[in-house]
């Protein structure tokens, strides 16, 4: 029954038509050709028409993979694998040989999955899995049409796996990483959906150590947006006396608390001052104290609880970071506060997968925006910081980057007026 809701419509469908679905389905199971498996539909022209529009419309989501078999003796050599929702394989019965000088696309990146070398192309929509160690080693090489099987090099180049140096790249090619590529063409890919669970509370568990409860936010100035967005500016001028502990929670309140949020599944919603992806938050802040008013520390903000955890142990990387900011600002002296963005990665994958890291990016970037329109208003200095510190926070959080990583961070203090703005 296919048609718009409340106008249903009948088609016919012919009896032989079944029996055609299912000797389609057990030919995909085993691996057929594309003639083994468009012979399923029999000798009846409308059911082939049918089968061969099912098999479209299998290739279109990426459900269907192609394995290169070696004429001689029928074992695999690879496997081409397209992305989800990047479209089918169209491969032809009859194809060009390889152009003799063809080489493996800058735009692949080789890694080991599942015991296989794999070669990902994102940038062709597909991934290209090599049964034997010597295919890989002939592909890096520099001449791979000499010795890959002939019909291997001609469906890879069909494909856009080897490419000819002849043909010229594109004049802004050269500014591309493959690793740059990869990411790029992933995060634009169509958001995944994974079944519910649990495991990923809305708001991060606390870390172990001492808390230090927040003063309270003073009442803030009454200037308009539009004057703080005219006065917002990159300010490295820091002052040498450190901001007290209401000016930082008085930012940090201000800019990136939680003002609502709720403990139980992931995909429970967080407010906060700045826009998120989803309202699922998953950038938490970690601020590197040296010289400032309490000790020399790294501490996660509880957004939820407006609470400081200082990490045991952390006094030198706190100064370290705060070593980084101030190479990065080409500044006279390191910034007394440096705060640090991590984001919870599987809380935003496990609704976005491969875009996730984009939207933690973009994510990162509003609560930046959000810190300096808060601290223009304050009458702070400070700026992004071009080192995310990725390494150092997670030797201070002993938490695994696949569960959370730096993306950004940020210096502030209070505003050194002799020196002028700068």
């Amino acid at each position: 029954m296919i048609g718009p809701p409340g106008r249903k419509r009948c088609h016919h469908v012919p009896a032989a038509m079944g029996g055609a679905l299912a000797g389609l389905a057990a030919r995909l199971r085993e691996g057929a050709s594309d003639a083994a498996l468009a012979d399923a539909g029999g000798t009846d022209p409308g059911v082939r028409t049918l089968v061969h529009y099912f098999l479209a419309q299998l290739k279109v989501p990426g459900l269907l993979e192609a394995v290169v078999l070696d004429a001689a003796d029928g074992e695999a050599l690879a496997v081409i694998r397209p992305d989800a929702g990047r479209g089918g394989l169209d491969l032809p019965p009859a194809l060009p040989p390889a152009a003799s000088g063809a080489r493996l696309t800058n735009h692949a990146l080789l890694c080991r999955q599942d015991g296989a070398v794999v070669a990902l192309c994102s940038e062709l929509g597909l991934s290209v899995g090599l049964v034997h160690a010597d295919i890989a080693a002939a592909l890096l090489g520099d001449r791979p049409v000499d010795v890959l099987p002939a019909g291997l090099a001609a469906i890879l180049a069909h494909v856009g796996v080897l490419v000819d140096p002849a043909m010229p790249p594109h004049p802004s090619e050269a500014a591309w990483t493959a690793a740059g590529r990869t990411f790029l063409v992933q995060s634009l890919a169509p958001p995944r959906i994974a079944p519910a669970r649990d495991s990923v509370p809305a708001v991060r568990p606390p870390h172990r150590g001492e808390e230090i409860a927040l003063p309270a936010p003073a009442p803030s100035p009454s200037a308009g947006i539009r004057d703080v967005l005219a006065r917002r500016r990159s300010r490295y001028n820091i002052a040498k006396d450190p901001p007290s502990l209401e000016e930082i929670g008085s930012l940090l309140h201000g800019a990136v608390r939680n003002r609502e949020s709720a403990a139980g599944a992931a995909l429970a919603p967080v407010r906060r001052p700045y826009p998120s992806a989803g309202s699922l938050h998953e950038i938490e802040f970690y601020l590197a104290l040296s010289g400032g008013p309490l000790p020399d520390a790294v501490h996660h903000y509880r957004a939820e609880a407006h609470i400081l955890t200082r990490l045991a142990g952390s006094g030198d990387i706190a100064r370290r970071m705060a070593a980084l900011a101030m190479d990065a600002w080409n500044a006279a002296a390191p910034p007394p506060c440096v705060l640090v963005l991590a984001s919870r990665h599987p809380r935003i994958a496990w609704k976005y997968g491969p875009m996730a890291i984009r939207l933690s990016l973009l994510d990162a970037g509003a609560a930046i925006a959000a810190l300096d329109l808060v601290r223009t208003e304050m009458g702070l200095a400070g700026a992004a910081i071009g080192n995310a510190m990725t390494g150092l926070l997670a030797e201070a959080t002993g938490v695994s980057t696949f569960e959370e990583f730096a993306v950004a961070a940020y210096g502030f203090g209070r505003l050194d007026v002799e020196t002028g703005a700068t």
